[in-house]
């Protein structure tokens, strides 16, 4: 059982990520963020600044990863010996998902 729940916030990281990766390149132009790790994401904000409003940016970047690092906790195997407990607030990626979504649509706007 353990296994199977394991494999399951596995995906759902994977997914949770290709997520933010689609939701981010859809909507920003120029060099496409390629990963959610902390490199990554900040080699993707230097390279994206010229090109889009530079405290924009800084702020998607940061909420991207507090994503990434809140879906690594939560698909921590270790959190396994807290059985039953929630280790964050149920919704606390949900409401960070809101925000980008909504950063991203400011940063559509703003393009138009």
């Amino acid at each position: 059982m353990k296994t199977a729940a394991r494999h399951l916030r596995f995906r759902q990281r994977v997914e949770l990520e290709r997520k933010i990766l689609s939701e981010v390149n859809s909507r920003i132009k120029g060099k496409p963020l390629s990963g959610v790790t902390e490199p990554t994401v900040n080699r993707w904000r230097g390279e994206t600044k010229p090109s889009e409003e530079a405290s924009r940016i800084n702020r998607i970047s940061e909420v991207i990863l507090e994503i990434a690092r809140r879906a690594e906790v939560d698909s921590d195997c270790s959190r396994d010996i807290f059985s039953g407990e929630d280790l964050l607030p149920q919704n606390s990626l949900e409401n960070l998902i809101l925000s980008l979504q909504e950063l991203l649509e400011n940063t559509e706007a703003s393009s138009n």
